[in-house]
């Protein structure tokens, strides 16, 4: 019994439930925020705009600072000090009766900013040859993580309240820090760290690792740009929001095996350039059918083909990234990579909120058309 406590596969599961709570809380407040926490005390539009957004904020502040610490005191001992910062933000949010405590408690939950580490951890844990199929079910975990806030967080709400929610996550931190103090084994700090002046230009001059933050920034900007218009248009066209999360979840699960058959018969290392410019060039088309075509089917058909560009990316630019990093500063360069990826997603909102006000939906596809070109040739140039 004991063998089978301190299997590897045992804690990376764990990791993986880590990634999935994480970002379950993300999302998981999109859904009802309308219906109760414009009820709470205090509450107007922009904090409750304030309150969805807070979360990532604090999370992209402090992912490099606590994956440059990761890589001196060890992985475990920080993974542990997020998940307790992340259960007393649910603990106080569990109690929240105005919207400022509520702000405050999701601030505490994202000031637990411990992705970047536990996917360094995950690419420490997993043998080289398997590293892009790990990277890539971490994508995955980001997918269901959406779905899955979409579809239980209304259930959980209407049946047994708000509060019921954060108890939840709380419970299921707990035992997530016991869990992790128990198996997680120790990092060896002088395998991690050794002070060396050159570490700036190791990790902010390297060329690739530029260009894959910077497409992981792109990737989430237009995750973000697109589903501010997207579940508009689909209602537009005829889908009732009852509907949406059905769809999601289809067009996600055929995405995701399409992405599995290709890692499968392609040599990924081989072909990286022309699969990341194929998964731009299949943006750029569905952009295109979501600016020119008013069709139900057709437009459902540019969403496919956005969901399988964002999930061979998602799964691929992790991949890139762990490869890329140096080993003595892979927490600080995953922190960087992390951080890229939840600025992306809070400018993309506030910047499509912006243009939405001001221009209205339909030009919203006409900036992400150009983005994705520019994107296009962006890599094009640059990666080598």
């Amino acid at each position: 019994m004991k063998n089978i406590f301190n299997s590897r596969f045992l804690i990376i599961l764990i990791l993986f439930m880590i990634i999935f709570l994480r970002s379950f809380c993300t999302f998981f407040l999109f859904p009802i925020v309308s219906i109760y926490v414009l009820s709470l005390k205090d509450s107007t539009k922009f904090l409750i705009g304030l309150c969805l957004g807070i979360y990532s904020l604090f999370q992209s502040i402090l992912q490099i600072p606590l994956g440059f610490i990761s890589d001196i005191v060890g992985r475990k001992s920080i993974i542990i000090l997020g998940l307790c910062l992340f259960s007393i933000g649910s603990f106080f949010c569990a109690f929240s009766d105005s919207i400022f405590s509520l702000l405050i408690g999701r601030s505490l939950q994202g000031s637990g900013a411990i992705s970047s580490i536990i996917v360094t951890l995950l690419s420490d844990l997993v043998n080289k040859k398997h590293n892009f199929m790990v990277m890539f079910f971490v994508g995955v975990t980001f997918g269901i993580s959406f779905i899955s806030a979409m579809i239980l967080s209304p259930v959980i709400f209407l049946n047994f309240g708000f509060n019921f929610i954060f108890w939840l996550i709380f419970i299921i931190s707990l035992v997530t820090i016991i869990l992790v103090a128990y198996l997680l084994p120790n990092t060896k700090k002088k395998d991690l760290y050794t002070f060396n002046s050159n570490f700036i230009k190791i990790v902010f001059y390297d060329t690739k690792i530029i260009i894959i933050n910077f497409s992981i920034f792109l990737l989430h900007f237009l995750l973000t740009f697109n589903f501010l218009v997207l579940p508009i248009k689909l209602q537009i066209l005829g889908l009732n929001l009852l509907y949406h999360w059905k769809l999601y979840f289809y067009l996600l699960i055929i995405s995701s095996i399409i992405v599995i058959i290709l890692i499968y018969f392609i040599d990924i290392k081989k072909y990286t350039k022309t699969i990341i410019i194929s998964s731009i060039v299949s943006f750029f088309i569905s952009e295109l059918i979501f600016f020119n075509f008013n069709n139900l089917k057709i437009f459902i058909f540019g969403i496919q083909l956005f969901f399988f560009s964002f999930s061979i990316l998602e799964s691929l630019l992790p991949s890139l990234i762990n490869q890329l990093s140096c080993k003595k500063y892979k927490g600080l360069t995953m922190g960087i990579f992390s951080t890229s990826q939840f600025i992306g997603s809070a400018f993309g909102g506030i910047l499509g909120g912006l243009i939405i006000n001001l221009l209205g939906l339909k030009f919203i596809f006409i900036l992400t058309l150009l983005i994705s070109f520019i994107w296009f040739l962006f890599i094009i140039i640059f990666y080598k």
